[in-house]
């Protein structure tokens, strides 16, 4: 990440939204002559799949080979020569990368995500003239899209026009409301208008939005102290000190943390994002700032039950059961006929000795797969905590017939032994 006149971040990777290039010289390769439409159309997708898979992976040479790739058949393809630039782009390779999207808008001009990331690039460089024309070009085919409003306000900021950058932060705050880092960065904006009362205001919205905003604390403690407001300096900056204490003295931690927060900066309305950076602070015991960041990425991927499993089962393990809770809860909202997430909230509502409230959830659990040697160990356990004895022997026997790892074997055998005691 590069700090741009202004003290505005700009990365050119917008994994959001893709952006993208033409391959080194695919222009010369002849097109195949024997193959057929359909074919082709096939090549061109597995290539966009294996780009996309590399790029995401971090293997920038094998995503710009599958590009290559697809472009030897359609060189003209809009998303293939974006996504080239893309993974040119993040590697520094600008030249190439303009190139690329230049070529995707020659044969196809009002491709938005292309004037998008072509401002972009030029925003890197320097070059804002040419930035601000693709971006209100972007604007202008596609005026729907919160990400071109803050890009241009973004770079109104680099270029010393707070009161323009107000303007398309307001507007992209419209369209994704509720953002910690659209908040950010209209608070900056404000600041640098003047605006200092409304700025503290939404820095301290940014950071009630995202308790593990390093920098947002940061600015909202410098500006409530030249305020004379003691009280909300003392408690912002104390907050960013905690934050810059992640990783107990390691100095590569914080730059880890850092590195996540750049890439929430430059692409809030990437879910993945959010989730990376929640991660993160949970293996660092920063549970309260995980948990804040699960609840953006569930918020932005509502219906991705393997994400809010997978979510709910990190909190459970570092025993933060009302957050692993929520997210199974969740993830039973999406979908109620998932077995995991039915039995991972049954299982810490036993824990919590809620066995009224887990029990129906085993059973509906067991309707929809009655071979869940967990669901019946778990079951048994809550009807043991419900006093159920003669059941809860039922349902262990009946997970011990069900059970084929010898971990979970001797699980339902100490329950067992448990129960007859």
């Amino acid at each position: 990440m590069v700090a741009a006149p202004g003290g505005v971040r700009w990365l050119v990777v917008f994994a959001s939204s893709g952006l993208l290039a033409l391959p080194w010289g695919c222009g010369s390769v002849e097109e195949p002559p024997t193959e057929t439409p359909q074919q082709k159309a096939g090549v061109v997708r597995a290539a966009l799949r294996d780009a996309l898979q590399h790029m995401q992976a971090g293997r920038s040479r094998e995503a710009v080979a599958a590009c290559e790739r697809g472009l030897v058949v359609d060189s003209t393809h809009a998303e293939l020569n974006n996504l080239l630039a893309t993974v040119e782009a993040g590697q520094g390779r600008y030249a190439p990368a303009i190139s690329a999207i230049g070529r995707a808008l020659r044969h196809h001009p009002e491709y938005a995500l292309g004037h998008l990331n072509l401002g972009g690039i030029h925003y890197k460089l320097g070059s804002f003239d040419l930035s601000e024309k693709h971006l209100l070009e972007a604007a202008r085919l596609q005026p729907g899209h919160s990400s071109v409003h803050r890009r241009l306000a973004e770079l109104y900021l680099a270029s010393d026009r707070p009161d323009e950058a107000i303007l398309r932060m307001r507007r992209a705050l419209e369209l994704f409301p509720d953002d910690a880092t659209l908040t950010f960065y209209l608070a900056r904006s404000l600041e640098d208008a003047g605006e200092q009362e409304l700025a503290v205001d939404e820095y301290r919205r940014a950071v009630e939005l995202d308790i593990g905003f390093t920098e947002a604390f940061y600015r909202l403690g410098v500006l409530a102290r030249r305020r004379g407001d003691v009280a909300l300096a003392e408690s912002a900056l104390s907050s960013f000190q905690r934050l810059q204490q992640i990783g107990g003295g390691d100095p590569d931690v914080p730059k880890q943390l850092d590195k996540l927060r750049a890439a929430v900066l430059n692409a809030p309305e990437n879910a993945l994002h959010h989730y990376d950076i929640g991660a993160f602070f949970a293996e660092h015991g920063y549970h309260a700032e995980a948990a804040n960041r699960f609840r953006r990425t569930a918020d932005l991927r509502p219906d991705d039950t393997r994400l809010l499993n997978h979510m709910g089962r990190m909190m459970a393990r570092r025993r933060q059961l009302d957050a692993a809770l929520e997210f199974y809860r969740r993830a039973i909202e999406a979908d109620s006929t998932q077995v995991e997430s039915l039995v991972g909230a049954g299982n810490l509502l036993t824990m919590a000795g809620r066995s009224a409230e887990s029990i129906p959830l085993f059973e509906r659990a067991l309707k929809l797969d009655s071979t869940s040697a967990l669901a019946h160990l778990y079951y048994g356990l809550a009807l043991l905590d419900a006093g159920r004895g003669e059941e809860a022997r039922a349902a262990l026997d009946e997970a011990l017939a069900n059970a084929d790892e010898p971990a979970l074997r001797a699980q339902i055998q100490k329950a067992i032994g448990s129960e007859e005691r």
